[in-house]
């Protein structure tokens, strides 16, 4: 970023830089439901105000390359939202180009130093952008087929308008308040204008003249709607303005616009303007004396018994605007009156974020401890119990600032999914279910580019061509399912399709190839879909640049698993594919029950903890300890001796903790119950990466550490794995206690 840019402007600028990435977003959604929605007003409007805002605020930072190229998209947007072209597939495919290198412009300020030249290939690929979007400035009015109705009869209304009167242009022009200061005198420009044709409407506009008494008279506070009549066409109106555009806002509106056109235009219009008449007046739509005549009829409506109506069917019915623009004046109108309100979200920064959660960390640590010390001064108990409740009240309200829907990393691969089946010829309907479910920003962040990964290889590998799926029986279109839901303190994202499945039996003979399955060996169905977890495991027999190389998969299951979270395989072969994650909702503090054993404290998070029970009636069958559970037999992990603590202290009775993971059940024999404890995650360290039994650590009020069970790998020692195997050695050991 230019070293020009200092203090509060900096800051500022940095905010843009935000806010600019999430409008690209925004617009490339909602081009995307436009291609299945043709003509949707309000998209439209979204996808126009999203670059105007883009251009406008570029322009005060001085980002001139970003302004010159959105200035593009700009023009094109307002035809097609006037109708005056349609959308196509080719159009669309250019703006979702033109929003990528948006991006690209955005990034390229962000990380600028002074003087520094654009790259020749960006210069090109904006030019060629460029080109293209002016050919469909410059297409016949008929613009390209779509086929929509809607479309075709907006062009046909554009076409009339032409040839009522092909020289009549409405120019929107606003001059900035330090123009006189720099020398641009507002009257000289208009008898510019008169000049070049002949000016049939003049409109003055006086919203931001301040009192008397404040008035500077080295500041312009005016603006004007015109209508213009002249033979020179859009050349000879921007060459009017070439020299004073730094000095003004200048919006042409064709001969060719349709009356919709004028929406286009509300952008501009203050938020002084509070009443639907004056931001008809003040975009140029209508003129203040049409608006004092429909006022004038509407109240003499009134007087005479009649229920008063609404202005804006007053002014559809003297045909004096169109419904479209009332609708986005109404719009407007509300979009004022939210601003005017005081303003209830605002950003912050990440990092400061983080540091607020790693202070509440430390103060449910100190709280813990403070807990502990009053247990040796019962006049401190309660205080210290008020407290603790305090700091839980803290802590929730603290980690429910992190928390972010999945919508809207899952909207992102609406784009994925459009380009990549299109490369691959095949028709696939993207479905989203649960977006609004909520997890830590830190675990979206991380679980992207897994995602990413996964849906790739769906569109790839599992989904087939539209001439193998009716062969098969299947609809041409090919679905693929991203879903989301909370499940027993995690969330379970699933990315599912209804494509061919995997082949078992090539898997399996893939695998023996390598060396990985024994010739001998026969695997169930679940230990052969783990297989393609395998580090650079493929079956494909080309590679092409979507997928193919056998590098991946593993990737996955270990940023799955950095995550304290597990990925599953279900398939069918000729069905489809089913691929589930399940990770935590955050990775900083969770509820934990204290246990200890072979005087070492753990803590299983309590949302995995069923109930407590006594350990004395323990017994041994097939070598699996056992206990009998109201008729139905539990198995018991021992886990100091899983974990390998060696001899446990001794305690006149041991007690078991029943936990309970995706439906695996299985007893925890500990020696000592310590209650539910706050608790906040630390990482182990390298030293214990490969003990799976482990989620982490944390540090007790005492100043001890405590262990945090990972207890799917431990039910998994005692029932053995019930869904894909990671596909690497556990350092867990698989004894089991044969005594109480």
């Amino acid at each position: 970023m230019s070293s020009r840019y200092d203090g509060a402007l900096a800051a500022a600028l940095q905010t843009f830089f935000v806010e600019a990435t999430e409008m690209v977003e925004q617009m490339e959604q909602s081009l995307l439901e436009l291609e299945q929605s043709p003509g949707d007003p309000e998209l439209l409007n979204a996808l126009f105000r999203s670059i105007h805002t883009i251009k406008g605020s570029a322009g005060l930072f001085g980002l001139s390359r970003l302004v010159a190229f959105t200035h593009e998209v700009e023009t094109v947007l307002d035809k097609l939202r006037a109708g005056t072209i349609a959308l196509s597939d080719a159009l669309s495919g250019l703006l979702l180009s033109c929003s990528d290198h948006v991006t690209v412009l955005i990034e390229q300020a962000r990380t600028a130093t002074p003087d520094a030249a654009p790259a020749h290939s960006d210069d090109a690929l904006s030019s060629a952008l460029v080109e293209q979007l002016r050919g469909y400035l410059e297409a016949p009015c008929r613009g390209e087929a779509s086929g929509a109705t809607a479309a075709e009869s907006a062009e046909e209304a554009a076409c009339s308008e032409v040839s009522a009167d092909p020289e009549l242009w409405h120019v929107s022009l606003r001059f900035r308040p330090e123009a006189p200061a720099r020398g641009i005198d507002p009257l000289a420009t208009l008898g510019y204008l008169q000049e070049l044709g002949e000016l049939v409407m003049v409109e003055t506009f006086t919203t931001h003249l301040p009192p008397l008494s404040e008035l500077d008279p080295e500041r312009c506070h005016l603006g004007f709607e015109l209508r213009i009549r002249t033979p020179g066409g859009r050349a000879a109106l921007e060459e009017a303005f070439e020299f004073i555009e730094g000095d003004c806002d200048v919006r042409l509106l064709p001969p060719d616009a349709a009356s919709e056109a004028y929406i286009g235009l509300l952008d501009d219009v203050p938020d002084e303007a509070e009443r639907l008449g004056e931001i008809l007046v003040e975009c140029g739509a209508l003129s203040a004396g049409d608006l004092h005549r429909s006022l004038s009829l509407q109240h003499l409506e009134a007087s005479e018994g009649s229920t008063m109506r609404p202005l804006g069917e007053v002014l559809v019915a003297e045909q004096l605007v169109s419904p479209a623009m009332v609708e986005a004046a109404l719009e407007k109108q509300g979009q004022v009156r939210e601003r005017s309100e005081p303003a209830r979200v605002f950003r912050v920064e990440a990092e400061r974020l983080d540091g607020l959660i790693n202070l509440v960390g430390e103060l449910v640590i100190m709280s813990a401890t403070a807990h502990a010390q009053a247990a040796r001064h019962p006049e401190l108990l309660e205080t210290t119990q008020r407290i603790g409740t305090l700091v839980e009240e803290i802590r929730n309200n603290a980690l429910s600032l992190r928390m972010v829907a999945i919508g809207e990393t899952f909207a992102r691969f609406k784009r994925v999914v459009r380009d990549i089946s299109g490369k691959l010829s095949k028709r696939v309907k993207l479905e989203i279910e649960g977006g609004d479910t909520e997890l830590d920003k830190s675990v979206i962040e991380k679980i992207g580019d897994p995602l990413m990964h996964l849906v790739r290889n769906a569109l790839d590998h599992g989904l087939e061509s539209p001439a193998d799926r009716l062969a098969a029986g299947k609809p041409e279109e090919a679905v693929l399912r991203l879903s989301a839901q909370h499940d027993s303190g995690s969330i379970v994202i699933t990315i599912a399709d209804d494509g061919g499945g995997i082949n078992a039996a090539r898997v399996l003979a893939r695998a023996r190839e390598r060396g990985l399955v024994a010739a001998e060996a026969e695997p169930s169905l679940a230990e052969i879909h783990a297989l393609i977890f395998e580090p650079g495991f493929s079956t494909a027999e080309t590679v092409s640049d979507i997928s193919g190389r056998g590098v991946g998969m593993d990737v996955v299951r270990q940023n799955v698993e950095q995550l304290r979270g597990r990925i599953a395989i279900r398939s069918q072969e000729g069905v489809g594919t089913e691929i589930e994650i399940r990770l935590p909702l955050t990775l900083a503090i969770i509820d934990g029950f204290l246990v200890r054993t072979c005087a070492t404290a753990m803590v299983i998070p309590l949302e995995h903890v069923e109930e407590c029970i006594s350990a004395a009636d323990i017994e041994i069958r097939n070598g699996q300890a056992l206990i009998n559970q109201r008729g139905q037999p539990l198995p018991i992990i021992d886990v100091g001796d899983v974990l390998g603590l060696g001899e446990r202290s001794s305690v006149a009775r041991r007690s078991v903790v029943v936990v309970r993971f995706e439906g695996k059940r299985a007893g925890l024999a500990v020696d000592q119950l310590l209650g539910e404890h706050q608790t906040v995650i630390k990482p182990l360290g390298r030293l214990f990466q490969r003990v799976t039994a482990l989620s982490g650590s944390t540090i007790l009020g005492s100043g001890e550490i405590a262990l945090i069970l990972n207890i799917n790998e431990l039910l998994n020692t005692a029932t053995g794995p019930q869904a894909p195997a990671t596909g690497r050695e556990s350092t867990t050991r698989s004894r089991v206690s044969t005594s109480a």
